[in-house]
């Protein structure tokens, strides 16, 4: 997996565009978090005016998940936790990303925001794995942008047993953006991990689950947790689970919700044939798909994106490969 075009043939066309919902983890569409927002608990008790419940999901066989939220703070003497999860940028597209929305809340916190900063960083292969990298941010850095009261609370499922209880409003949860200044990123798949600083340095905040109706977890979900208590002193990247209830039921693998705001930009990578050089082979590559050859590089031959499949492609692709602008 690479970026596959620089920057610089994009930097013009990006900056006239307005910025959009790019993307959504588990979410239902890209401008929703996978929050699982309701009017009603599953109890039925009604949330307050104006405000919505996101409640623990139950599964088919009845059990339940547990945990209202995952640490993600820098607290305490450690200052460890950080949470990672995954996202694609999908064929023929450039994301350029400028800002990263993560959801958190702080148990019984009322007033103004608690949060004081966010560090992100964006990775190339799954943190904690041997060829892993940080493609972007660090882990230091305050890139806080803003937080936002998102109206909608954290409850315990309100139906399983054992003691299930009533739905309360002490779990507010905030949504909370950091700006990661117009990262470009090529097709393919990316971790991205944060930690969140409270104003209360010794404050815990925490994350909650991706959730959608009926479901203690979601399709492929591999989140992760930076813990100082997993493995030795230096800590460790482990999967995120939900051991739920009642006792003995099956651990449940999470995803987080986040979204990620920016611009798509269409991919015109010269490199067609996807050999790592962008010249006549590409030309040839090009004419020979259109003419009903094989595509092993999957490449969408409509290079112009003008609704044809025809020479004009190829004449766009020589004129990118002597240095012109993308169609």
């Amino acid at each position: 997996m690479r970026n596959t075009l620089a920057l610089s043939i994009f930097a013009a066309a990006a900056g006239t565009a307005a910025a959009q919902s790019l993307f959504s983890n588990a979410g239902p569409n890209p401008g929703t978090p996978a929050l699982a927002a309701s009017t009603s608990s599953l109890s039925g008790v009604a949330a307050p005016q104006g405000t919505a419940w996101s409640e623990l999901q139950a599964g088919p066989a009845g059990d339940c998940n547990a945990a209202a939220g995952f640490s993600a703070h820098a607290a305490g003497e450690e200052g460890l936790y950080r949470l990672a999860d995954d996202f694609e940028v999908p064929a023929d597209s450039l994301w350029q990303i400028d800002t990263l929305r993560v959801y958190a809340f702080v148990p019984g916190h009322a007033g103004g925001s608690p949060f004081s900063a966010i560090s992100v960083r964006i990775w190339l292969g799954k943190p904690g794995t041997p060829d892993a990298v940080v493609i972007a941010g660090d882990a230091e850095a305050n890139v806080l942008a803003s937080a936002s009261l998102t109206g909608i609370y954290r409850i315990f499922n309100t139906l399983r047993a054992p003691l299930p209880p009533s739905p309360d409003a002490s779990r507010a949860i905030w949504s909370v953006d950091a700006s990661i200044g117009d990262t470009v990123l090529g097709p393919g798949r990316y971790w991205i991990d944060w930690q969140i600083t409270c104003v209360n340095p010794h404050a815990p905040a925490f994350t909650p689950s991706a959730t959608l109706a009926s479901s203690r977890s979601t399709l492929g979900a591999n989140a992760l947790q930076f813990r100082f208590d997993a493995g030795p002193s230096v800590g460790q990247w482990v999967p995120i689970v939900d051991s739920g209830k009642p006792a003995l039921t099956p651990d449940a693998a999470q995803d987080l919700p986040f979204m990620l705001f920016g611009v798509a930009i269409p991919n015109c990578n010269p490199d067609f044939n996807q050999d790592g050089n962008a010249d006549q082979d590409d030309v040839g590559y090009l004419t020979n798909v259109i003419a009903g050859g094989e595509n092993p590089a999957g490449r969408d031959p409509d290079f112009n994106r003008d609704g044809n499949v025809d020479q004009d492609d190829v004449l766009a692709l020589v004129d990118v490969i002597a240095g012109g602008r993308c169609p």
